[in-house]
């Protein structure tokens, strides 16, 4: 009738239900989709990067991070580990020094060389290469280089701790020439012996 009251119910959408996002990091994937889902969120992208201390498989990221509140149904995204970077040892023996220290230092490896004696190539080439050729390493492995020279080359005899003169005597029956550096010393005994030596 006229000027009767009428009551008017406006729909305010549904309830925006906010949760607390689930702590994903170091679950296997497939355990931290079912966690996901059971939290009553979906899992969005998953990416995989290479990782040296998780395993394959295992989560090391998501977003949003553990404990933000979001709303119910929305999306978390999953950073999974492909296991560690791995390297091939090229084979790069018969090259020159410089080239294969360039070509191995640019695959993340460091380079030890080593001298050789050896006739059958020029001074200068690689001549051998510790792992082999074709061994898969991880990163930042070491690798030994031998490098070929046609001096003959002799061990160099420890002298540490052997007086001045003995480590003179030494070196000299052996022709290798030596340069002798003066420290100052705590203690009087290790007056004239022998430090260190390089």
């Amino acid at each position: 009738s006229v000027n009767s009251n009428v009551l008017v119910l406006v729909s305010m959408g549904p309830e925006n239900v906010v949760k607390k996002v689930p702590n994903l990091t170091g679950l296997d994937i497939d355990i931290a989709a079912d966690a996901v889902e059971e939290a009553g969120f979906q899992v969005g992208m998953i990416v995989e990067e290479y990782s040296s201390i998780a395993d394959t498989g295992t989560v090391i990221f998501q977003d949003p991070e553990y404990g933000q509140l979001i709303s119910q149904d929305a999306e978390i995204n999953l950073v999974t580990s492909k296991g560690e970077e791995l390297v091939s040892i090229p084979n790069l023996v018969g090259y020159d020094y410089v080239y294969v220290r360039t070509n191995l230092e640019s695959l993340d490896l460091r380079v030890i060389a080593e001298r050789k004696t050896n006739i059958n190539y020029p001074p200068g080439t690689v001549i051998d290469i510790l792992p082999a050729p074709g061994t898969e390493v991880s990163k930042y492995e070491t690798v030994r280089v031998f490098i070929s020279t046609t001096e003959e080359l002799i061990n160099v005899p420890d002298v540490v701790s052997r007086s001045l003169q003995q480590a003179e005597t030494t070196l000299l029956e052996l022709n290798i020439r030596y340069e002798i550096s003066y420290i100052q010393v705590d203690y009087s005994i290790q007056k004239n012996s022998v430090i260190s030596q390089q």
